[in-house]
C-alpha cells in the first residue's frame, strides 16, 4: 500500500483555494491510492503572520511586487513546519501541487511529486506579476525551480508547454518529467446525462468565460461580436466574470457578473448559460491551462481561443475547439466562428468530438490514473 501526502500552498481540501484544482486533484488521487493524508496548514502561524506583516509593510513602501517566498532564504525558513509533519506522517511520497516554494525545498528531503501548469522560465516575460519581480526574486524563483525538477521523483505538467520547458530550462529528464491534461473542476459532470443539443440554434451564443478581462482578450471577444453582429449574423456575447466598469453595453452583449460554482443558485445559473451558449470564446492574450475549455467541452461546447502558452495542450486544433495565432484580430475571429456557424453539420461534429474530448481525456479520472501510474513506477524503480 502507497501512503500519500499532498501538500499546497495552503489547505488543498479546500475548494475555494485556487479554482478548485488542488481539491479535485486530492478527490481523484483518493480513487488511486487507499492512504491519503493532506497538510492542510503547510505553515506554522508564526510564519504566517511575518508574511502578512512582509505584505503590509510591502504594500505602504510601493514594494507589492516582491513576493515573502521569493525572498532568498525565506522558502526555507517557511517549509520548517512542513517538514515537521512530513517526519511524523511517514509518507511514501509527496505531493506538492503548483508552489515550487514548497516543491523546491521539500524535494531535497522527500521522495517528491512536483505538479504544476507552468514552470518560472516560462512565466518571467509573459505574465507581469511574474516579470516585474526583483532580481534576487527571480534568481531564488528559478533556484527552486531547478531543485524541484531536479530533485524531485516526477514533474507533472498540465501542458506540453510546460513540460518542454521543465526539460529544456531545468534539465530534467523524459523519465522524470511528463505532461498529463487537467479536468474539469465541477464537483461532478455538470452536463447531467452527457447531452450536447440544447444549445440555441438560432442565435449564436458565446460564453467569455474569465476574471483576468484584459488578459482573457474581453475587449477583442466584444470587437469580434460586433463585427458578426454588422454582417448579419445573430450573435451574442455572454460575459461571466469580471468586466470593467466602461465595458461595451449593447443588444449583443450581456454581462452576467461574477458565478460562483460553490453556491448552489449561481452554480444553476452559470450550467444554463453553458447549456445554451454555442462556442466558449476566449481570445486569450497569455494563460498557462485554461481549465474552462474542458469545463465547456463537458457540455459539447466548442472552444474558440488563440495559441499561446499551454492553451493547445487543452484545446485540440479542429478536435474539441480551434486556435488563432496571437496577432489575429476581430475580424479573423468572426470569419472562423461564422464559418462553423454556417456549416451546422461541421458544428454538431464538433460539438460531439469536444463532449469526447472530455469524456476521454479532460477529467480528473483520467488524470489521476495517468498520474498514479507514473508515481508507482517512479517508487519501485
Amino acid at each position: 500500500m502507497t501512503k500519500v501526502c499532498i501538500v499546497a500552498s495552503d489547505d488543498p481540501s479546500n475548494i475555494r483555494l485556487w479554482s478548485g484544482t488542488p481539491y479535485h486533484m486530492v478527490q481523484a488521487l483518493a480513487g488511486e491510492f487507499d492512504d491519503i493524508v493532506v497538510i492542510k496548514r503547510p505553515y506554522s502561524e508564526f510564519f504566517i503572520a511575518a508574511r502578512s506583516l512582509f505584505g503590509r509593510i510591502a504594500s505602504k513602501l510601493s514594494l507589492k511586487n516582491i513576493w515573502f517566498e521569493y525572498i532568498p532564504g525565506v522558502a526555507w525558513w517557511g517549509a520548517r513546519s512542513t517538514i515537521r509533519q512530513i517526519r511524523e506522517i511517514k509518507p511514501d511520497v509527496v505531493v506538492v501541487i503548483a508552489y515550487c516554494p514548497l516543491s523546491g525545498v521539500l524535494s531535497k528531503h522527500f521522495p517528491t511529486v512536483h505538479i504544476s501548469d507552468a514552470t518560472f522560465a516560462l512565466m518571467d516575460g509573459y505574465y507581469e506579476s511574474f516579470t516585474r519581480l526583483p532580481a534576487l526574486c527571480k534568481a531564488n524563483g528559478e533556484a527552486l525551480e531547478r531543485t524541484a525538477v531536479r530533485a524531485s521523483k516526477l514533474s507533472l505538467l498540465s501542458s506540453a508547454w510546460a513540460a518542454d520547458s521543465a526539460i529544456s530550462h531545468y534539465g530534467g529528464t523524459a523519465d522524470q518529467v511528463h505532461f498529463i491534461p487537467w479536468g474539469c473542476n465541477f464537483l461532478a459532470d455538470p452536463n447531467e446525462g452527457g447531452t450536447i443539443d440544447r444549445f440555441d440554434p438560432k442565435t449564436c451564443n458565446l460564453l467569455f468565460l474569465g476574471m483576468d478581462w484584459e488578459r482573457k482578450g474581453g475587449a477583442l471577444a466584444v470587437t469580434a461580436v460586433e463585427v458578426l453582429r454588422a454582417r448579419g449574423v445573430d450573435a451574442k456575447l455572454h460575459v461571466v466574470g469580471t468586466a470593467p466598469a466602461d465595458a461595451v453595453s449593447s443588444e449583443g452583449i450581456q454581462y452576467h457578473g461574477v458565478l460562483s460554482k460553490a453556491d448552489e443558485a449561481q452554480r444553476s445559473k452559470l450550467r444554463e448559460i453553458m447549456l445554451r451558449s454555442a462556442f466558449l470564446f476566449l481570445p486569450t492574450r497569455q494563460d498557462c491551462t485554461p481549465m474552462v475549455f474542458s469545463e465547456g467541452n463537458s457540455f459539447g461546447m466548442p472552444g474558440i481561443t488563440t495559441d499561446t502558452g499551454g492553451v493547445s495542450s487543452v484545446v485540440a486544433e479542429g478536435v474539441n475547439g480551434h486556435l488563432l495565432p496571437l496577432n489575429a484580430g476581430p475580424n479573423e475571429y468572426a470569419d472562423l466562428i461564422e464559418g462553423l456557424w454556417s456549416d451546422q453539420q461541421r458544428y454538431i461534429a464538433l460539438r460531439k468530438s469536444s463532449r469526447r474530448q472530455y469524456e476521454q481525456v479532460l477529467n480528473w479520472k483520467t488524470w489521476a490514473h495517468q498520474s498514479a501510474t507514473l508515481i508507482r513506477a517512479a517508487l519501485h524503480a
